[in-house]
């Protein structure tokens, strides 16, 4: 998947990446994603409003926010 990174930050151990998905099925309709990183040095380099693409394994839903596991880039 991929999207555009809305924050970064430290989570134990790992690295944590919400990122913001624009949906096309609705007007004003956003995703949320958020990337759980078990190597956090691969996603030092990014930043706030960076593109990015991912690929993970979906852990669970949180409110309206979608959790993946295990990401890379």
């Amino acid at each position: 998947m991929s999207g555009t990174i809305k924050s970064i930050f430290k989570s134990g151990e790992k690295a944590v990446v919400e990122l913001v998905i624009p949906h096309f099925g609705g007007t004003g309709t956003v995703i949320w994603m958020c990337c759980y990183f078990n190597n956090s040095r691969e996603v030092a380099w990014k930043h706030t409003g960076d593109p990015i693409a991912v690929t993970g394994t979906v852990a669970r839903m949180s409110g309206n926010t979608l959790i993946i596991a295990d990401c890379h880039l």
